[in-house]
């Protein structure tokens, strides 16, 4: 993030088992802080996947967050996949209706 972006802050990493189904990772911002899941379950079974590509994801969203880009509709647009790809993510591409993730991710919070 420091090469990139010419800064750095702290976001906590947490692992749960929380999440329902297939769900990677969750990045959370309420109450002006910024929380990262993971989730524990798929973690075991694809780890090389959750380094790849889903902490730099989630990273990237983080990092949006701390811009200010807080609207829904920025969640996996082209200006959330730059930073994606700068922080390292082998795959960056919109993943699903962001509507569809906030649902489905927010009941273990």
């Amino acid at each position: 993030m420091q090469k990139n972006f010419g800064f750095t802050f702290k976001v906590p990493l947490i692992v749960t088992d929380k999440f329902q189904g297939k769900l990677y990772g969750l990045t959370s911002y309420k109450n002006g802080e910024i929380k990262i899941y993971l989730n524990k379950k798929v973690m075991q079974e694809s780890m090389d996947y959750m380094v790849d590509s889903v902490i730099a994801h989630e990273y990237a969203h983080a990092l949006m967050f701390k811009l200010g880009h807080l609207h829904v509709e920025d969640a996996h647009s082209i200006k959330w996949q730059e930073p994606c790809v700068k922080l390292g993510g082998k795959d960056c591409q919109q993943y699903v209706d962001s509507e569809e993730i906030i649902m489905s991710k927010m009941p273990f919070q």
